[in-house]
């Protein structure tokens, strides 16, 4: 690691790792992007080296250790989400399956053609487990996995007060994320065509977490926007709590006022407007779970979208802006 960026070098070569990097397709020199299998690839190092001197001091058989090693390796590398084709038009499982070839050979597994394509449908079944949550039905246990996941990315969110500026640009990072993931990228078969029907199944379930829960980001960052803008005329980006009515009270006597009371609570869509159930239903009656840096429901959100629709939104979030 070298200013902040870590690539792959050849002090002190180790065989153990090299297999490694002949399974997930790196070279040595190779710069490691974190966002494309960075942690998978670290931890498939980790794992190898632990492993490795743990059959020196058992005595295992360099063979079967070998062979041990490559399965856990191949297992952690379908575990790196969202991939398309490569540039030869291969899938994931596909890229790994010819790469597991060569290192059969190299390293003299002793696999047959059954074994490895054993080894990578397992490989690709475990990636799909991984990411199992895009093809969950119910919208609102979707929508509170994924809002489990945004301190991870935004530091800001960890913290006791939260501004409007932090969860709007939170809030912009993943509805741009989800913009544009491909839920053809998500889940993967190997020759197998049962695994392939529960891969279609789960894809076109994907699709709909998705779209759902873009339509849902962009009208929270729509209602953010609205409260930023209150903010800016009213002296400046402040805590979402002054807005939204759950500041703490400090006299017995004092009066919360909630932003539901200045709204229209009824949410009912005109006549003809195109809008999508589940998010307006989303909007009203939240996400499953709690987090301590939103509300589950949005009522300023519900609001927007219950006058304005599919096509406002999409218009409206051009003009989105934040502190």
């Amino acid at each position: 690691e070298k200013d902040g960026i870590i690539a792959i070098t050849e002090e002190k070569r180790d065989s153990t790792i090299e297999m490694v990097m002949d399974i997930f397709g790196y070279k040595y020199g190779q710069v490691l992007d974190p966002f494309k299998g960075m942690n998978e690839f670290l931890s498939a190092c980790i794992g190898a080296r632990v492993y490795a001197a743990l059959d020196k001091k058992g005595g295992c058989d360099p063979n079967i250790s070998n062979s041990l090693n490559a399965k856990r390796t191949a297992c952690i590398e379908a575990t790196i989400p969202f991939r398309g084709p490569d540039e030869k038009g291969r899938s994931p499982p596909e890229a790994l399956f010819d790469r597991l070839k060569v290192v059969n050979q190299t390293y003299d597994l002793g696999w047959d053609e059954e074994e490895l394509v054993s080894e990578v449908q397992r490989s690709a079944d475990l990636g799909n487990r991984d990411l199992e949550n895009f093809s969950w039905t119910d919208r609102s246990a979707f929508l509170s996995n994924t809002w489990k996941l945004l301190p991870e990315s935004n530091v800001a969110l960890r913290q006791n007060v939260h501004y409007i500026s932090e969860l709007a640009f939170a809030m912009k990072k993943m509805a741009g994320f989800f913009a544009f993931l491909n839920p053809e990228t998500i889940y993967y078969s190997f020759r197998d065509p049962e695994a392939e029907a529960i891969v279609q199944e789960k894809t076109a379930e994907a699709k709909r977490n998705i779209d759902t829960s873009l339509t849902y980001m962009r009208c929270k960052y729509l209602a953010l926007s609205v409260l930023s803008a209150v903010a800016e005329l009213s002296g400046g980006d402040a805590p979402i709590s002054f807005f939204m009515g759950d500041r703490p009270i400090t006299h017995a006597r004092s009066k919360s006022m909630n932003l539901e009371e200045f709204l229209d609570m009824e949410h009912e869509p005109a006549k003809g407007l195109k809008f999508d159930k589940d998010v307006l239903k989303l909007l009203c009656e939240g996400r499953k779970l709690e987090t301590k840096f939103d509300e589950k429901r949005s009522p300023l959100g519900a609001n927007l979208y219950a006058h304005i629709g599919d096509d406002g939104v999409k218009e409206s979030i051009k003009y989105a802006v934040h502190p």
